[in-house]
C-alpha cells in the first residue's frame, strides 16, 4: 500500500509523493550508495530533480550497472533499454547486474544455474547473445506464438540444454521495487506444443 513520505524525507533524498514502505527503505538505501559511490547530483523525470535517477551523462555511462560488466554488455548484448534505465531502482539495470557477471562464463554458469533449475545442463552459448538475452523477444518464434500482433516477451531468457540434451528457453520476468509483475503467455500458448 502507497504511503505519503514524510516531509523531512522527501526534502532531504527528492523522493516521489508516494511510496511503499519497501520502495521507501530501497531508496533511500540506492540513493546514499549512488551519492557514495557514482554522484550526488540528481536526475530530472518528468522537469523535477530526483535523487534516486542519475543525470542523463551518467545514464549515458550505463551507470547504475556494475562496472566490470559495462564491456561485455556494449559488445555482446543489443537491447533498449527501459525508460528508467537511470533509476537507481530499475529493475532492468538489477537484472543485468544480477545475471551477467554470472552468464558471461560458461562454468560459472552452468554451475549457478544447475542449482537453481534441476533440469538445466548446459547454457546454449551459441544461442541468443552469448546463451542469453535481455528484452527477448521472439523474433524467431521458437514457442510458436508470434505473430503481427503479440508474442512471448520477457525482460530476459536464457538458452540452454536441459537433461535430455533438448534445447530449451528460460523466460524471466525480473522487477526490483514494482508492485506487480506482467504475464507471459509462451509457456500456455496454443502453438507451444513441447511446452
Amino acid at each position: 500500500m502507497k504511503r505519503k513520505i514524510p516531509e523531512k524525507l522527501e526534502k532531504k533524498y527528492k523522493l516521489p509523493k508516494k511510496l511503499t514502505e519497501f520502495q521507501l527503505s530501497l531508496y533511500i538505501h540506492l540513493i546514499e550508495w549512488k551519492w557514495q559511490n557514482i554522484t550526488k547530483v540528481p536526475g530530472i523525470h518528468n522537469k523535477k530533480e530526483y535523487d534516486a535517477f542519475l543525470p542523463l551523462k551518467t545514464k549515458n555511462e550505463l551507470y547504475p550497472l556494475y562496472r566490470p560488466i559495462v564491456d561485455e554488455i556494449r559488445k555482446n548484448h543489443h537491447f533498449k533499454s527501459h525508460k528508467h534505465f537511470g533509476h537507481m531502482a530499475s529493475s532492468q539495470a538489477a537484472c543485468i547486474n544480477l545475471f551477467t557477471p554470472i552468464l558471461i562464463n560458461e562454468k560459472v554458469a552452468n554451475n549457478v544455474m544447475k542449482k537453481l533449475n534441476p533440469d538445466f545442463n548446459r547454457i546454449a552459448c551459441e544461442k541468443l547473445e552469448k546463451g542469453f538475452q535481455f528484452e527477448y523477444w521472439d523474433t524467431d518464434n521458437p514457442l510458436n506464438d508470434h505473430n503481427d500482433a503479440a508474442g512471448t516477451d520477457s525482460d530476459f531468457a536464457i538458452a540452454y540444454y536441459n537433461n535430455n540434451d533438448e534445447l530449451s528457453l528460460w523466460l524471466i520476468e525480473h522487477k526490483l521495487s514494482e508492485d506487480e509483475f506482467t504475464t507471459c503467455g509462451g509457456y500456455s500458448s496454443d502453438g507451444n506444443i513441447a511446452k
